[in-house]
């Protein structure tokens, strides 16, 4: 039955009396629960497409972030073991030089992270006359 207040309104009554009809209808009604069975189906599989979509996302993201950090940590370790490479380097070619090298230079020399100062030892090797000269440079 349809309420009081919608009868007065012609469109209304003739949606309701419509839907009534349809309803009994078994063809139309199996017809109807179809057309929204196939709704909801496409609305799932675009749900699940857009979820395996993200999920796609975050594993090719977590790859490329996995890359880049490889890359970039073994620029670093390169950087690093070139670093201390020249490190060596200038302490053998001064303990050449001048048969002993203090140890407080040594440490001067791998505590170091300006590593243009160590450049400049290995550049310049022939220009120290004396440990003194060494001193007055590095420090």
């Amino acid at each position: 039955s349809i309420p009081d207040k919608l009868k007065s309104e012609e469109e209304i009554v003739m949606a309701i009396r419509e839907i009534y009809r349809v309803s009994e209808d078994d063809r139309v009604r199996e017809l109807i629960e179809s057309r929204e069975k196939a709704k909801h189906d496409e609305a799932s599989r675009l749900f699940n497409a857009q979820k395996q979509g993200e999920q796609i996302g975050i594993v090719k993201g977590e790859q490329i972030g996995i890359a880049k950090g490889r890359n970039e940590g073994e620029q670093i370790g390169i950087a690093k073991g070139t670093n201390q490479t020249k490190k060596e380097l200038a302490i053998r070619l001064l303990k050449k030089r001048f048969k002993e090298l203090p140890d407080n230079i040594i440490q001067n020399i791998n505590n170091t992270e300006n590593i243009e100062i160590i450049n400049q030892i290995i550049d310049n090797i022939f220009d120290f006359s004396s440990i003194d000269d060494l001193r007055a440079f590095i420090f």
